[in-house]
């Protein structure tokens, strides 16, 4: 008398055994009989899960709340190390609240000499996503390559009317936007400045003026004197 298999029962005779051939029968129709779709997935399922080589459920040991559908009905949020980089909501509304964005602000009065071109001492920010602003040296420095939206605005003392007064958007030292009027009355001017730029990593961008005519005040003021640098592609 022969042996049988572990797993499917199959008869395994002894070497010297003859007359065996309902055993062999059997055991095609045992075989035949596991080999169904059925089956092997059944045995397939005993054996998935992590650590298996198998998980079957998963894509390079993703699984499927790890991956952005194509619709949704809630938010769409894709996080990297745990940080979320962006969100998409049910409006369509795209947010990236890790996007480099800074507003830098002059908090208190600065006066300015006739004729020179003086750098805005900012020393404080409204915000500041990326940690770019350099209070010690009053200016931004970008920490990705990238397209900047760049915006100046100061509020510039008069010393007679007809004074001229500038605003000025330098990078790396080099002028890079320039604003200019002539005093219409012997008040305060609040000169404004707007460019794109494409800036690299490690470029830094300084706010200056200039009243060609007269020593005077540059006033502070969180909507009045400020640079914003805010990276839009």
């Amino acid at each position: 008398m022969g042996s049988y298999t572990p797993n499917f029962n199959l008869y395994k005779p002894n070497i010297d055994e003859t007359g065996w051939g309902d055993e062999v029968n059997q055991n095609f129709d045992i075989i035949d009989n596991e080999l169904t779709a059925a089956k092997i997935l059944e045995k397939l399922k005993n054996v998935d899960g992590a650590g298996s080589g198998l998980d079957a459920d998963t894509v390079d040991s993703k699984h499927a709340s790890d991956f952005v559908p194509v619709s949704s009905d809630s938010d769409i949020s894709i996080s990297i190390l745990g940080t979320q980089v962006l969100n998409i909501n049910t409006a369509g509304i795209l947010t990236l609240p890790k996007q480099s964005a800074c507003y830098a602000y002059l908090s208190s009065n600065q006066s300015i000499s006739a004729g020179v071109t003086t750098k805005v001492n900012l020393d404080t920010t409204l915000f500041d996503t990326q940690n770019e602003f350099d209070a010690t040296n009053h200016r931004i420095t970008v920490s990705e390559n990238g397209k900047y939206l760049i915006i100046g605005s100061a509020d510039i003392g008069v010393g007679t009317t007809g004074d001229v007064l500038s605003i000025i958007i330098r990078v790396n030292g080099g002028i890079r936007g320039y604003n200019k009027i002539s005093a219409a009355s012997v008040i305060a001017h609040i000169l404004n400045i707007a460019i794109c730029l494409n800036l690299l990593a490690g470029d830094y961008i300084e706010l200056c003026v200039i009243n060609y005519d007269n020593d005077v005040t540059l006033y502070s003021g969180t909507y009045l004197t400020f640079l914003s640098v805010i990276k839009i592609a």
